[in-house]
This record gives structure tokens, sequence and C-alpha cells, in this order.
């Protein structure tokens, strides 16, 4: 009887660590943040701005994996966008 209690709960573990495997997703949207800073005078920027963010395999050299513009709003330098939300 104990070896038909073990093997169910062998069963239940072993179902929930697939059902953990297969509902585990990349995540399609990613949140960034960030400063803009006039590189002359140092000063923070406020305004809209086109910023256009991009992923690269390769640290120095390559061909974009993605990229994605927004137009982005500064408040005193920071901002905040979701990267993956523009289709």
């Amino acid at each position: 009887m104990k070896q038909l209690s073990f093997s169910k709960k062998l069963l239940m573990a072993f179902i929930l660590c697939a059902a953990s495997v297969v509902f585990s997703q990349v995540p399609q949207l990613l949140n960034y943040q960030g400063v803009l800073i006039d590189p002359d005078t140092g000063e923070r920027l406020s305004g809209t701005y086109a910023m256009t963010f991009s992923i690269y395999a390769e640290e120095t050299a390559g061909t974009a994996l993605w990229t994605e513009t927004q137009n982005v709003v500064a408040q005193n330098g920071l901002f905040n966008v979701l990267l993956g939300s523009v289709m």
C-alpha cells in the first residue's frame, strides 16, 4: 500500500514539474528606464524624442536581432519605455 502512495506522489511531482515547463515563457515585454543628458552641458533633457532600441548577438559588431523605435517622453531627463509594445 505504501508503494502505491509513493507512486502517486511521484506521479504528481512529475506532472507539476512538467506543467511548470509547459507554462514557462519568455516575456514579450521589457520595462526599460533611463536618463537623457545633454552631452555638451550635462543638463537633463525634457521633451519627446524618437529613440531606437536594438538587441545584438555580438557586443561590437553584427546585425541587430531586434529593433524598435518609439517616441519617448523625458521629464527632467528621466524616461520609461515598454520595449516590445510597438507592433
